[in-house]
Order: C-alpha cells, then structure tokens, then sequence
C-alpha cells in the first residue's frame, strides 16, 4: 500500500513540474497591410524573450473589406508574416502551423471602423512551461 501511495505521490509531482500555460498574444494590422509594428514586434519579445514556447499555432485574420480571395491572401500574408518575425528571434523552430482565415472567422460585426481594426490581426496561441 505505502509503495503504491509513494508512486502516486510522485506522479502528481512530476505532473505539476511538466505543467504548461496557455496564454496568446493578438498582433494588429493595419488595413490591406501585413507588416508587424514595432510596437507589437516589442510585445512580442517581452513575452518570448525569457523563455520560449513550447507549442504554438498562428491565425491570422481581415476585416470584412474585400473579396474572400483578397482577404485570404492577406491573411495569408499576415500568419507568414507573423511565423517569420519569431523564426527570425529563433522564438520557435521546426514546423509551426499558421494559417490565415480570411474575413471568415470575425470577433465583430464589421459594422464600424474600430470593429473593423479589432479583426485586422494575427493570434499566437501558445504554451510555456509554468
């Protein structure tokens, strides 16, 4: 009993170090651009720049201006854009998934110019060790 206790014991502990957070950062773009400001570069390194992620998925995403094409385009322009910028700090490496998802995947309605800045943006969803 005391054995199977023990071993118990430390599988919980060994669970709780290997713990994981997930957090994201939201990159903003500004219309029909895919260029990472510095601002948002600078955010970017706060998080990363004491410890890497462990896991990391990019998506990137329009406002509602513009044909699919286009905005798949775009959006596409935008994940790579992102994936390229943390590839370059050597934030991540190996295969990362990005992928953008147009005007389809609103946080809004689209209907005015500030709704239409908050779905200008790329998401990196992401785990760090805790």
């Amino acid at each position: 009993m005391k054995k199977g206790a023990l071993f118990l014991l430390f599988f919980i502990l060994a669970k709780a170090g290997m713990a994981q957070s997930r957090d994201s950062i939201i990159v903003y773009f500004n219309s029909a651009r895919a260029d990472i400001s510095e601002g948002d570069k600078t955010h970017i390194d706060s998080v990363f720049s004491f410890q890497k992620p462990t896991k990391i998925f990019i998506e990137a995403h329009c406002d509602i201006i513009g044909s699919d094409a286009y905005n798949d385009g775009l959006a596409n322009r935008r994940a790579q854009e992102v994936w390229n910028y943390l590839n370059e700090k050597n934030y991540i490496s190996g295969n990362v998934p990005h992928r953008g998802f147009g005007k389809r995947k609103p946080i809004n309605s689209n209907s005015t110019e500030q709704e239409r800045a908050l779905n200008r943006r790329a998401v990196i969803s992401y785990e760090k060790k805790s």
